[in-house]
């Protein structure tokens, strides 16, 4: 989070500015498989930090 009096993620959530137009977008997407190896809560939030962003199960 910033210094700009934020604390927490909800804040951070309520101050985002809805009408901003991102300056480019990914047109392509990560797909990770999810098995006995990467099922664990650590390993998702390892993949999601990486950029996935489609699981396939």
């Amino acid at each position: 989070m910033s210094d700009d009096g934020i604390k927490t993620n909800l804040e951070w959530t309520s101050a985002l500015d809805i009408d901003y137009q991102p300056v480019n977008t990914r047109k392509t997407s990560i797909i990770c498989t999810i098995g006995p190896k990467t099922n664990t809560v650590e390993m998702l939030s390892k993949l999601r930090d990486a950029g996935m962003n489609i699981v396939r199960m």
